[in-house]
């Protein structure tokens, strides 16, 4: 497959999978393509995104995931996409109160949210705390760095099956991507799913799992190669292969430990862990 400056969502959105597992180099605008497509559905139905990350902590710092939305404000190019796919109406997206909303500043600078979110952040760590409410406008969902690259949590995956159960409910008719920059052939998703061809897999391809009659489909897209990273991969050029997934976006190979206790002590949290099986 040819070279692309940036990576397009349209590929595995026509697969019609239930699941879209996007994983490669970090650079070629995953993120920025699924926030594209969701705020552009938005606009058009009123269907809204759910944007999960593995901690609370990950919402928490100016450069957070409060701040995702950052990269469709300002692009590679400059542009503010938010103005150009909202013509005019509002110029930014702000995190506030757990959910993310349109914005536009007035004459003396005050920025005004809109009537209605856009989007709705969780955690898996807190997946417990969402039960009990209603998400059905939640079309959407996206879970981006899902392939950790420090330690994973106590039975993660059946946490992040929980979690879409909250969101989800009874309805089949919603999509989730999720995203990787890292990838690494011991990424315990990639087991739980069945996902067994992953380390074979050639950059630029879409490979489609099915699951018997269950009806349930996962797309899995291997990023190709990125013009708009190329000239940067110099920077990482050393004789040092772990270094190879910034170049190329090669397969690591670690296996990361999971979170089992998190102990609060003296006022410090101290994190305890156990090595993945």
């Amino acid at each position: 497959m040819a070279d692309r400056k940036h990576w397009r969502i349209k590929p595995i959105k026509q697969t019609g999978a239930t699941y879209r597992v996007v994983y490669g180099q970090r650079g070629p605008g995953k993120t920025f393509g699924v926030l594209y497509d969701a705020l552009e559905r938005y606009l058009q139905d009123g269907t809204r995104l759910g944007i999960i990350r593995r901690m609370d902590e990950d919402f928490v710092g100016a450069n957070s995931a409060k701040s995702y939305y950052d990269m469709l404000m300002t692009d590679a190019n400059g542009d503010n996409n938010v103005e150009e796919l909202t013509k005019g109406a509002f110029r930014g997206v702000e995190y506030y109160n757990g959910r993310y909303w349109l914005t536009n500043p007035d004459e003396d600078g005050k920025m005004h949210r809109s009537k209605e979110w856009i989007a709705y952040g969780f955690s898996i760590s807190s997946a417990e705390h969402y039960k009990g409410t209603r998400y059905n406008d939640i079309m959407t969902i996206v879970f981006d760095e899902f392939v950790a690259t420090r330690y994973y949590l106590p039975d993660e995956f059946v946490q992040f099956q929980n979690l879409l159960s909250t969101i989800i409910g009874n309805r089949e008719n919603v999509t989730i991507y999720m995203l990787g920059n890292t990838i690494n052939p011991y990424c315990p998703y990639f087991k739980e799913m069945g996902l067994t061809r992953i380390k074979d897999q050639k950059p630029g391809t879409i490979d489609l799992y099915t699951y018997g009659d269950s009806g349930l489909t996962v797309a899995v897209e291997h990023t190709g190669a990125v013009k708009a990273t190329e000239t940067a991969a110099r920077y990482f050029a050393f004789d040092n292969p772990k270094l190879k997934m910034i170049r190329r976006g090669s397969l690591g190979d670690r296996r990361l430990p999971a979170l089992s206790a998190q102990i609060q002590t003296h006022g410090r949290h101290l994190h305890v862990f156990h090595p993945l099986r």
